[in-house]
């Protein structure tokens, strides 16, 4: 057995309404048919791709930029689906949709295979919908600095405890317990899996660069979430203690400690003394 990655390949950032001055909207109308099929021409045999994505978190599917839009998102959706299972009947076509709450987003999402929804909570539309498939297409957004275990507006760092995220995401425990505990949702990507030059959330000014969204951090080097993942997804025993750090400790100090473990029974010992269990 070879360990593989699963991938849905993405096709757009925009549709007709501009993200940007000199983004692809321009070209949309005239190009979109032609790169859709392209796309899937390109990646039709490669295994690791498993859905098409037709976009994520495309201005044209928000009732309020009707006035804007340059065509109809519902034939816009149609088109794009169709035009891949000219080429591929095999995979399902989806999109990653943060506004799913719209009337027109939902319309656009009943002309897809499955549903990705971006920062929201599954059960609601599960309720209404029972018949889509639903995943998460973007989640989380927890913000950390590998090592560091408290916000430093100064020095411009995070915490590390899984205590510390956007206004639109969620801690990673809990993204982790609603995704495997909710049946109709078939999984979850994390935003993100690595750090990235660019959107230093929640700083947003120099000299801070880069995002603090990864589970690694832009060295390559693993931050503390990264085991927590692992504690979820890894056969092999594995046990991991949070903070690793102990540099800014004090004698007296309480500071707190977090045990990712796959193990049955975990047993924490402080100078050959037992100070807590948990199975």
């Amino acid at each position: 057995m070879r360990m593989g990655i699963m991938c849905i390949e993405e096709a757009f950032d925009c549709w007709t309404i501009q993200k940007k001055p000199y983004d692809y909207a321009r070209f949309f109308l005239e190009y979109a048919e032609s790169d859709v099929k392209s796309m899937v021409k390109r990646s039709i045999n490669n295994p690791c791709v498993i859905a098409w994505s037709l976009g994520n978190e495309i201005p044209d599917t928000r009732s309020s930029n009707s006035s804007k839009v340059l065509q109809d998102p519902i034939v816009t959706v149609q088109n794009l689906r169709n035009w891949v299972r000219e080429i591929d009947t095999t995979r399902p076509c989806t999109l990653g949709e943060n506004g799913i709450y719209d009337s027109t987003a939902k319309l656009v999402s009943n002309e897809l295979d499955i549903q990705g929804l971006n920062y929201n909570a599954y059960s609601g539309y599960h309720k209404s919908y029972p018949n889509w498939c639903l995943y998460g297409s973007e989640t989380t957004s927890v913000i950390s600095s590998r090592c560091v275990y408290a916000r430093d507006d100064v020095n411009y760092q995070c915490s590390s405890y899984d205590d510390d995220k956007v206004s639109w995401g969620s801690y990673a425990y809990k993204q982790i317990d609603l995704t495997m505990n909710t049946d109709y949702c078939a999984g979850m990507f994390i935003w993100t899996g690595w750090d990235y030059i660019g959107e230093p959330t929640p700083f947003n000014k120099y000299p801070a660069r880069s995002s603090y969204f990864g589970i690694i951090d832009i060295a390559g080097l693993p931050k503390d979430a990264y085991y927590l993942y692992q504690s979820m997804w890894t056969d092999k025993p594995m046990c991991h203690i949070v903070p690793m750090d102990w540099s800014q400790w004090t004698v007296g100090e309480e500071v707190n400690i977090m045990v990712y473990s796959n193990a049955s029974y975990v047993k924490m010992y402080l100078n050959g003394e037992l100070v807590g269990t948990y199975n």
